[in-house]
C-alpha cells in the first residue's frame, strides 16, 4: 500500500480545495472576519485564523517577510487538510484525552518560554498570560493531535524503498529540485585539561569566602553574583535563572542541590564539571524554580593544556595505527558526556 492510495478517499475534497484557494486569495476582504472554508458539517476556517498562521509562518520560516499569495494558498491547503484529518479521526474514534492535550500544551509553553527567555517575556510579547495562551491553543493542539493519529494510521502499512525515492526524484526536472544546505557529520573526542590542585583549591576558597559574605555578613547575593560570578549567561542578571526544571539541561549535581533549597536559602558549595557554585532559591512554582547562582571556574595553566594535547595526540596515534576504533576511543577517553552518548558523532555543528 502506498501513500497516494492511502489518501485516495480524500482526493475529491483536495480537488475542490485547489479551486477554492484560487478564489479566496483573489477576493480579499478588509477589516472583517469571514468563513473561508468549511470541512464536513461544522468545521470552519476563518480568515483571521489564516492570517494568524501566515504571520507565524512568516516569522518562523520566511525571515519575517509577508507571505505571497502562493504561499498563503499552500498554507490554506494544509489547514483544510488538517481539518479533514480531524473529521476522519472522529469517524474512526481516534480521540485524545484532556490529559494528553494538557501535556502537549505544557511542552509547547515550556518551549516558548525557553525561546523567549522567561515566562514574563513570553507574556509580554504575546500580550496574554500563559493561562490565556493555553485556552487559545487548547482546541488547536487537540485537533493537531487527532490529525497526527490519522496520519499514523494511514502510514502504518506504507512502505517506501530507496528505489521508490530514486524513481520519484528522477521524474523531477533537475532545475526544479530544491537546494538543500550541505550538512556534515563529524566525530569528536574531547579531553578536558587537568586542573592544577593549587588553582582548584584557590577557586574553592574564593567561592567559600563569597558565600560567607552573603550568609554571615548579609551581603546581597544578586550584587555578589554581578561582581564575581564567571557564568556569562547569568552574571549580568544578578545570577538569575527563571523557570528552571529538573530536565532543563543543567548539571545533575546543580539541579539536585537547587531543588533541596527553601525560598531564600543559600546552598553549600556545589561542584560540577563547570566549576564551583553556590545557589540561592528565589521562588518555587510547582516543578519549576527561579534561582540565582554564582560560578567560580578553576583556572588552567599552559602545562594543563599541554597534558591534554599530548593525551589527544596519543589517542590519535592509536586510532591511525588501527589499534583502537574511533568509537572505542570516545567511550574510553572522551570527557564530553553529550557526544559520548552518540559515539562522538555530532551532526551539522554550526
Amino acid at each position: 500500500m502506498n501513500f497516494s492510495l492511502a489518501l485516495r478517499r480524500f482526493f475529491p475534497t483536495v480537488i475542490c480545495l485547489f479551486a477554492f484557494c484560487y478564489v479566496s486569495t483573489a477576493q480579499p476582504v478588509q477589516n472583517a472576519d469571514r468563513i473561508i472554508a468549511i470541512v464536513g458539517k461544522n468545521r470552519i476556517i476563518l480568515q483571521s485564523e489564516l492570517d494568524q498562521q501566515a504571520q507565524q509562518a512568516a516569522q518562523d520560516q520566511n525571515g519575517g517577510k509577508q507571505l505571497n499569495d502562493s504561499l498563503r494558498c499552500l498554507l490554506l491547503q494544509q489547514m483544510v487538510m488538517n481539518k479533514m484529518l480531524v473529521e476522519q479521526a472522529e469517524r474512526d474514534s481516534l480521540l485524545v484525552s484532556p490529559e494528553e492535550v494538557d501535556g502537549m500544551l505544557e511542552n509547547r509553553i515550556r518551549y516558548f518560554i525557553r525561546l523567549y527567555g522567561s515566562k514574563e517575556k513570553l507574556e509580554q510579547m504575546s500580550g496574554k498570560t500563559v493561562y490565556q495562551l493555553k485556552d487559545d491553543y487548547r482546541d488547536v493542539i487537540k485537533e493537531q493531535m487527532m490529525a497526527d493519529k490519522v496520519k499514523a494510521k494511514l502510514l502504518e502499512n506504507v512502505r517506501v524503498t530507496p528505489a521508490d525515492v530514486t524513481a520519484f526524484y528522477n521524474k523531477i526536472p533537475k532545475d526544479s529540485l530544491p537546494l538543500f544546505p550541505a550538512t556534515v557529520e563529524v566525530g569528536e573526542i574531547v579531553v578536558d585539561p587537568p586542573t592544577n590542585p593549587e588553582l582548584d583549591a584557590y577557586a574553592r576558597e574564593k567561592i567559600a569566602d563569597i558565600r560567607k559574605q552573603i550568609v554571615s555578613d548579609g551581603k546581597s547575593f544578586e550584587v555578589m553574583a554581578g561582581l564575581y560570578s564567571e557564568d556569562p549567561g547569568s552574571r549580568d542578571n544578578g545570577g538569575l535563572y527563571k523557570e528552571v526544571t529538573r530536565d532543563g539541561g543543567f548539571a545533575t549535581e546543580f539541579v539536585n542541590a537547587a531543588f533541596r533549597l527553601q525560598e531564600g536559602e543559600v546552598s553549600p558549595i556545589v561542584k560540577t564539571k563547570f566549576g564551583y557554585h553556590i545557589i540561592q532559591m528565589v521562588k518555587r512554582k510547582g516543578d519549576q524554580v527561579d534561582l540565582r547562582h554564582i560560578l567560580i571556574i578553576p583556572k588552567h595553566t599552559d602545562a594543563d593544556y599541554k597534558v591534554a594535547t599530548e593525551k589527544l595526540d596519543s589517542i590519535r596515534s592509536l586510532i591511525i595505527a588501527g589499534k583502537m576504533t574511533f568509537q572505542a576511543a570516545v567511550g574510553q577517553f572522551s570527557t564530553d558526556e553529550a557526544s559520548k552518548m552518540t559515539g562522538g558523532m555530532v551532526t551539522d555543528p554550526r
